[in-house]
């Protein structure tokens, strides 16, 4: 009975350790860890690995981390590792609403000062994670390879609305960038490296693969922009450094770029890349070419023929919150833009089952295409030798759900495959159509 007891107590004493960690929660979906003091921040070091990536956590207050400890010495250690990642689901929530905007908490003076470094930022590495709201303000980092406000490295992870202003990132190597040092198979959206009011804008600078988002990207970028200042040595890039096999959407640059080699107003260098409506300011950067992008002479002339389908209703705004026009177009830092996490969290490519199934002789194939996506797309019918009996789409198709009726009327009962086909996928499906 004593025994018992025992264990008993210690598994309270155990809960007691866990709960005492955050300011409430359990981890769940439902009922997140609670992130109110710069103690619970450092906690989520203890929940990282892939035995913890079910692990959700939610910041409810500003997190100062500019003072001690947390700026002694070396300053903050990052979250997670190349061994042991950060794979869980962090995210901030609404801190207060202001003229119908919703405004969020945010980590303030984040300070890294160790020149041996590598994967400085908030996170030191993420994986299959996903980071939401996340504001970094008025951070210094310095580090030595891959540093970013946010994150120094990050895989295969969804970042939405996340954001580093007036913040000063230092690399003594390769892959720095104001919000991620080194992204590979990312889903990045409404994400910026801006100003902080009334300061300096941020500063961004290291050797090779600079960006004032990304230092090295392989990555889908969509709806971001940067205004931070760039200085390196070679791929250096107002908005990404080097960039390979990504797509980028809707994306603009203004910052003053300065390097040696392979220097570009939007991207210093990159291949096999696909870029759809991103501009730079060819004024405020210095620069007039870029490895991909389009230069304006005037950011501010906001009409169709220079920012093409960009959605100024919803995520673009064309002014300073109540200060009158912008140089740019910008989304206030702060502000989770009109738009639903269901839309920005589309990742994959999907092909459904189509719809009647068995069909005769109409039926509806829906098929979605992953976010920052832009390019050419075939929904193709082969019957069961192998043969094309039909073409239903071939063309150039943006992010989002589409929806196609396939009628049959001319073909004989049987069994059919549909297959999409896009750059770099092809995923297929089969239906019966019964008369």
């Amino acid at each position: 009975m004593l025994s018992k007891l025992k264990i008993l107590l210690f598994i309270l004493f155990l809960q007691l350790i866990v709960f005492s960690q955050f300011a409430g929660g359990t981890g769940t979906e439902e009922d997140p860890w609670l992130i109110r003091t710069a103690s619970n921040l450092d906690s989520i070091r203890y929940y990282i690995g892939e035995e913890h990536a079910d692990q959700y956590f939610l910041q409810i207050e500003n997190i100062d981390l500019g003072v001690a400890p947390w700026n002694n010495g070396t300053g903050w250690k990052p979250i997670g590792d190349d061994t042991l990642p950060f794979m869980g689901n962090y995210e901030v929530e609404i801190d207060r609403q202001w003229n119908g905007y919703d405004y969020y908490s945010e980590i303030l003076h984040l300070v890294i000062n160790d020149t041996l470094l590598n994967n400085a930022g908030l996170f030191g590495v993420i994986q299959n994670a996903s980071i939401v709201n996340v504001q970094v303000i008025l951070g210094e980092i310095l580090g030595k390879n891959s540093c970013g406000s946010l994150a120094g490295s990050s895989k295969n992870s969804k970042i939405i609305n996340c954001s580093a202003a007036s913040c000063k990132i230092t690399g003594l190597d390769n892959n720095i960038g104001g919000l991620i040092g080194f992204s590979v198979g990312d889903s990045v959206s409404v994400g910026c490296s801006d100003i902080w009011w009334g300061l300096p804008a941020g500063e961004v600078s290291g050797i090779g693969n600079v960006g004032g988002l990304i230092g090295n990207c392989k990555s889908s970028i969509s709806n971001c922009y940067s205004t931070s200042d760039i200085e390196g040595n070679n791929s250096v890039g107002g908005f990404i450094g080097l960039v390979n096999n990504s797509s980028i959407l809707n994306c603009h640059s203004v910052g003053n770029v300065t390097g040696d080699y392979f220097i570009g107003g939007l991207v210093g260098a990159g291949d096999s890349t696909s870029v759809i409506h991103s501009y730079w300011s060819i004024n405020t950067s210095g620069q007039s070419e870029s490895a991909y992008g389009e230069g304006r002479i005037d950011m501010s002339n906001y009409n169709d023929s220079t920012f093409v389908d960009w959605d100024f209703d919803d995520i673009w705004n064309l002014s300073y919150e109540n200060h009158g026009p912008s140089p740019f177009p910008r989304f206030y830092r702060n502000i989770y833009v009109g738009i639903s996490n269901e839309q920005l969290l589309v990742n994959n490519l999907e092909l459904e089952q189509n719809y009647p199934n068995p069909f005769n002789p109409t039926t509806k194939i829906s098929y979605i295409l992953p976010n920052g996506y832009f390019n050419n797309v075939k929904l193709e019918i082969f019957n069961i030798k192998g043969e094309l009996v039909k073409l239903l789409v071939n063309q150039k198709q943006n992010t989002g759900k589409y929806s196609v009726e396939f009628n049959a009327a001319n073909l004989n009962s049987g069994i059919y495959f549909y297959s999409l086909k896009t750059a770099n996928t092809i995923t297929s499906k089969k239906m019966i159509l019964l008369k």
